[in-house]
């Protein structure tokens, strides 16, 4: 999988957080990581699976397909925390601060999430029982991460506009970041069958076809997007839509389809819910993006990236795991409720 740096907003979700309670029935629990001291309790090691798996449609994906255990995500948790408090360490030093404006625009921010979403069964939650029902943490903590993770972010921008881009650079961010950065370029349309019989869902294929058969003899294909597409965004852009290799995983029939296709080629996919009719106009590959801004952003994005993890690489910053804490720590829940969470997402965006 392609390790992209997590950008973690600041808008705060309820409905994606999960309830997360200490193994030991203490809201802290046992210390799991010690870095510079610094000591990171169970509740908050849980807090970090939960931003990671909340966060990264990809690393969810991967637990939902079981290409991933739950001992790797406390794995992709603990490396989560090594990168952010070395990344905090380095900020500090760097001298990096938060304005005032920058801390009551945080602190703004914390009193509406309260004041929305303090009510539950009909009853208002103090802020100790609102912040350990919905994060599992005290208040202390919650506000402590958010505002040492603005540091970080300020810091992270300050370090990305010293970087120099290069065409070397641009070149490997292309070849890694490659699943997110190539783009076909696609007219499409699409044809809802969900849930119909297969007879009705006959008739629509052959529409299909005789869409397709329209659009090769030189009918123009966004006419036939305004007639038939379902698709309220496709309809308002007449069709026109970037794909990316990454779709991959979410659409694979299309995927197998689109790679096959040459510019100017139509096809049709179709799914046990919609039929797609698309033709493929153009590839924006290396050669067409680079020194583009969005090339040159990813490129900065590698370098950065890149720095990152030669810092957590190294032992500049002492990293302490209790191992038999750690091992004992139990995530399942999190990671339940996270699949709760992105199979209702997946499900809207079928």
């Amino acid at each position: 999988m392609t390790r992209k740096r997590l950008a973690i907003v600041i808008l705060i979700l309820i409905i994606i957080c999960t309830l997360l309670t200490a193994c030991n029935g203490k809201l802290k629990g046992d210390v799991v990581i010690k870095v510079e001291g610094e000591k990171v309790h169970e509740n908050m090691f849980r807090f970090f699976c939960n931003l990671l798996l909340n966060q990264d449609e990809g690393l969810a994906s991967s637990v939902y397909i079981e290409e991933m255990t739950i001992d790797e995500v406390k794995e992709a948790g603990l490396n989560f925390a090594k990168e952010y408090y070395f990344r905090l360490n380095e900020a500090k030093a760097a001298g990096i601060k938060l304005t005032a404006e920058e801390i009551d625009d945080l602190e703004t921010q914390f009193e509406k999430d309260y004041e929305s979403y303090k009510e539950s069964d009909g009853k208002e939650m103090s802020k100790k029982e609102f912040y350990e029902y919905y994060y599992g943490l005290t208040e202390d903590q919650y506000r402590e991460f958010w505002l040492n993770w603005a540091i970080v972010e300020k810091y992270t921008v300050a370090i990305e506009e010293e970087i120099v881009v290069t065409e070397d650079m641009q070149k490997s961010a292309y070849d890694t970041y490659y699943d997110y950065i190539c783009t076909y370029n696609l007219t499409m349309l699409t044809l809802d069958i969900k849930d119909m019989t297969s007879a009705k869902a006959e008739e629509e294929y052959q529409l299909a076809l005789e869409i397709k058969n329209a659009i090769d003899a030189g009918n123009d294909f966004a006419t036939y997007v305004d007639k038939y597409c379902d698709d309220k965004t496709l309809v308002e852009s007449k069709g026109d839509i970037d794909y990316y290799p990454y779709f991959q995983y979410s659409y694979p029939e299309v995927h197998q389809k689109v790679i096959g296709l040459i510019p100017g080629e139509v096809a049709i996919a179709k799914t046990d819910d919609t039929i797609y009719v698309f033709r493929l106009e153009s590839i924006d590959e290396y050669d067409e993006l680079v020194n583009s801004d969005t090339l040159k952003d990813w490129a900065i994005v590698y370098q950065s990236n890149k720095m990152i993890e030669e810092l957590v690489k190294s032992d500049k910053y002492s990293f302490e795991v209790n191992e038999d804490v750690y091992k004992a720590c139990d995530i399942s829940s999190v990671v339940t409720d996270a699949m709760i969470y992105w199979q209702s997402i997946w499900a809207g965006e079928a």
